[in-house]
């Protein structure tokens, strides 16, 4: 059985958007997961079909670097449905409107990206109400 990530990140505004997914891509399947980016199936945000694709996904990265309505929005549904969720953003980054905000995981570059997200999937229902030692 193939377990699933869905991946919320900002994309037309990220300048890295290209290079950032390949890393989370790479390491997700280095680890034995499959990713689920939304924007692949269209621009058009459908609800229903984002319910249906959070439902079926083992666990949830999401980043939250520039600060992009969108992705707090599918954040919301993530945290109110309860699915284990792990929250990136570049250091420096302002955090708004987390259920906890001192678990996101803050990263300098996508190396530094990649090894947290080695460490959070190797155990990927790891506490989320506190932020993991050691990352």
């Amino acid at each position: 059985m193939i377990r699933r990530i869905y991946v919320i990140m900002p994309v037309a505004s990220d300048p890295t958007y290209l290079a950032k997914r390949s890393t989370i891509e790479t390491t997700a399947a280095d680890s034995g997961f499959d990713t689920l980016f939304p924007l692949d199936a269209g621009f058009q945000f459908n609800l229903d079909q984002t319910l249906d694709d959070l439902r079926d996904c083992d666990l949830v990265v999401a980043d939250v670097s520039n600060e992009r309505p969108s992705c707090y929005y599918e954040l919301g549904l993530v945290e109110a449905s309860r699915k284990p969720v792990f929250v990136f953003a570049v250091v420096g980054t302002p955090v708004h409107q987390l259920a906890n905000p001192e678990s996101v995981i803050y990263y300098d570059d996508l190396n530094t990206l990649r090894d947290h997200l080695v460490k959070v999937l190797a155990n990927k229902y790891m506490n989320r109400s506190t932020k993991p030692n050691g990352i």
